[in-house]
């Protein structure tokens, strides 16, 4: 080990039996993989650590290429889950559902969910070391604990939201607890640890772990793609700085997401790289890209996601509505879909 620059290996070392371990990832992107990689090792190898609940705002793994939380998902290492979202289509080559969810429908883990939002304040508390997060967001809900408070399996006996008053008014109230581990994924860093993010999407809930890790004296370590002399950045690209950062690990080449390896053009960093994707040939594909296109606004932020394969929802199959092959939701097509379809 170098100062703070290590191998995943030695800082996935640092964590104890019993610790909570929060993690950044929005499905593949900015997942710390080879971090949870190492950690699932650690276990399989030598039964440590043991009991680890893990806290992830966003669903962490695309349950593809980056396995983010499957990597971890293992009775006797996880036992405890908080997140705002969970993947659940089955891979589709192998036809196997995502690990975690094998747990959860098992019953053989202490699954929570909150509001994806909830999660993200949540943390903020917790990096200023307030009592918790009060809100009316999620009341009625399964957030409610009149209504299951977020509880996901039958092991999920733990008050983890509580119904409060506060004004004649009813309030949900989400207690902080520390965390004592966040793994965090950004692009380069230096070897003082002061990180910036210019081959990731976004920042998504990276400073707020490392703040709320860092308020309890807790561990934050970082993966990154490439390793930069201090000044070669200029400040401002400085997203988390050192100060907030234990361990440094290295990983070249590491995937933005599944099918996305080095892509300079991915966050446009290369002018006119759009234009240069190939044309989509006739079939389905392009029918459906057309008539997804036709509902894109000017001024309204679209929401896109993808299905590796599609199938019609069996209630609507005449509409432009699809749904993954293995998802259990049921879709309700907007009017305009309807409409198009007739």
């Amino acid at each position: 080990m170098i100062g703070k620059v290590c191998d995943a290996a030695q800082a996935v070392a640092l964590i104890g039996d019993r610790q909570t371990v929060a993690s950044t990832g929005v499905i593949g992107w900015l997942t710390p993989d080879a971090l949870l990689a190492a950690l699932g090792e650690r276990y399989r190898a030598g039964g440590e650590p043991r009991d680890l609940t893990f806290y992830f705002p966003c669903a962490t793994g695309d349950g593809v290429g980056i396995r983010g939380m499957d990597h971890v998902a293992v009775k006797g290492l996880m036992r405890r889950i908080v997140s705002g979202s969970f993947i659940n289509p089955r891979h589709p080559e192998t036809g196997e559902r995502p690990a975690l969810t094998e747990l959860i429908q098992n019953d053989l883990v202490e699954a929570y969910t909150w509001p994806m939002g909830a999660t993200m304040h949540w943390l903020r508390e917790v990096a200023r070391r307030g009592p918790g997060y009060l809100t009316r967001v999620g009341l009625g809900t399964y957030a409610d604990p009149r209504h299951g408070g977020g509880r996901f399996t039958r092991l999920a006996t733990d008050d983890l939201v509580e119904l409060v008053e506060l004004g004649g008014q009813e309030y949900l109230w989400y207690p902080t607890w520390p965390l004592d581990v966040g793994l965090i994924r950004a692009g380069s860093a230096d070897r003082d640890g002061n990180l910036s993010f210019e081959d990731q999407p976004l920042l998504s809930s990276a400073l707020a772990i490392a703040l709320a890790v860092k308020a309890g004296g807790g561990t934050v370590i970082a993966q990154v793609s490439r390793l930069v002399e201090p000044g070669e950045r200029p400040a401002r690209e400085v997203r988390v700085p050192g100060a907030l950062v234990d361990r440094v690990v290295v990983v070249p080449g590491a995937p933005t997401g599944t099918g996305v390896r080095d892509d300079p053009g991915y966050l446009g960093h290369v002018p006119g790289a759009a234009a240069r994707v190939p044309r989509l040939p006739a079939g389905p594909d392009k029918v459906i890209a057309r008539r997804v296109a036709r509902e894109v606004r000017k001024g309204r932020p679209p929401s896109s996601g993808s299905a590796p394969r599609r199938t019609p929802c069996s209630s609507w199959r005449r509409t432009a509505c699809w749904t993954a092959t293995a998802s259990t939701t049921t879709c309700s097509p907007p009017s305009t879909a309807r409409s198009a379809a007739s």
